[in-house]
């Protein structure tokens, strides 16, 4: 799960428990009212959370019995894995009361445009209500400190629970059932779906990996002598040491609060990172507009195929490559086994945007 100021390396989960009381008798609070106009609904009319409470109906007469908010973003790779349980939560029980909204935050300037929230919603296929919170005023209001975050709200509109991070499907899946239920006793179920991945599964094994490592100088380290450059095209030199999670320049680079930009061109540009996972995902950008290419190797060689991330493939000459089209989070690494490596970069052209790396480091043993 990702909080505001990063990564934490865990899939945990914050739950306030189920029903109408949390721990010690309290009263379960009340939701706050969604924050937002015409323009930062899509999929949906504006909604309001008081209206839907009050008349347990959606503006066109659907019934709602629970409301689950989901604070995500969509360069979060923790997001993107809950994806497929909340789009066939809203298959299996939209129908009998459940709605669910999106609330996007972003985290990097980018992810505060429309039309690229609107790229990325239908690319995951999400039907749902999103709702756009680029001034972060509904996750002030509803006092979020994570991506993702799952409140479960009852039809009275009281947070019943929430989840943060990963996992713990099952029980959430379950919890919606009760508060459908509660609304309607003659509704029947399915049983809870089964896990998407073997790595959700409870015998999955996780490593320890590197945290999330940030590209600018916001927020992030630099391995060169010198550390940044700020806001000035530099040239740099690798000096050939590597400190796990701290990038490692080589060439023409400016140096930005959120990220880093190639001036220059392969294969003297290059960016090197050392990190302990299975797999790598790099927050990416064509910063000029143009697709850039970015060419990949790792420990110093061309990358194997069983340990290529989804987004690289390979040219004529057998060289690893990703094309770096749109402003997203892009598969690089996906390492047979656990270990450490040397991951590098290589742009092809000026005009990448390097914003951050996240990692992943569950698998299954074998049996």
């Amino acid at each position: 799960m990702r909080m505001k100021t990063g990564w934490i390396l865990a899939a945990g989960l914050v739950l306030a428990g189920c029903g109408a009381k949390q721990a010690g008798g309290r009263a379960a609070p009340e939701a706050p009212e969604f924050i937002g106009g015409a323009r930062d609904w899509l999929n949906s009319p504006p909604l309001s959370l008081q209206s839907i409470v009050k008349t347990h109906k959606t503006p066109d007469g659907q019934p709602v019995r629970a409301v689950l908010v989901d604070f995500w973003e969509y360069t979060c790779i923790n997001c993107i894995r809950t994806m497929p349980y909340l789009k066939e939560w809203n298959r299996r029980y939209a129908r009998d009361g459940l709605l669910i909204v999106g609330i996007h935050t972003p985290e990097f300037p980018f992810a505060q445009k429309k039309e690229n929230v609107e790229r990325a919603v239908k690319q995951f296929g999400l039907t749902y209500p999103v709702l756009l919170d680029a001034g972060y005023k509904n996750w002030t209001a509803w006092d979020n400190h994570y991506w993702p975050h799952h409140f479960l709200l009852n039809a009275s509109g009281e947070i019943v629970d929430d989840v943060v991070g990963e996992g713990g499907y099952r029980d959430t899946e379950l919890r919606i059932q009760r508060l459908l239920k509660a609304g309607d006793p003659t509704l029947t179920f399915p049983e809870p779906m089964s896990a998407v991945r073997d790595t959700d599964e409870a015998h999955a094994v996780c490593y320890p990996m590197t945290p999330e490592t940030y590209a600018g100088y916001q927020r992030g380290r630099l391995g060169n002598p010198g550390g940044y450059r700020r806001d000035a095209d530099a040239a740099y030199t690798d000096p050939g040491r590597y400190e796990d999670g701290v990038p490692v320049l080589a060439g023409a680079w400016r140096a930005l609060p959120e990220s880093l930009r190639s001036e220059g061109t392969a294969p003297g540009n290059a960016v090197a990172l050392k990190y302990h996972a299975l797999d790598v995902y790099a927050v990416m950008k064509p910063e000029g507009g143009k697709p850039v290419r970015v060419y990949v190797t790792q420990d110093g060689t061309g990358m194997k195929p069983g340990d290529k991330g989804e987004d690289v493939t390979y040219d004529t000459d057998g060289r690893a490559y990703l094309t770096v089209d749109t402003p997203r989070m892009y598969h690089v690494a996906h390492n047979a086994q656990w270990g450490t490596h040397v991951l590098r970069l290589m742009p092809e052209s000026a005009g990448l945007g390097l914003y951050s790396y996240t990692f992943g480091s569950c698998t299954v043993p074998p049996k």
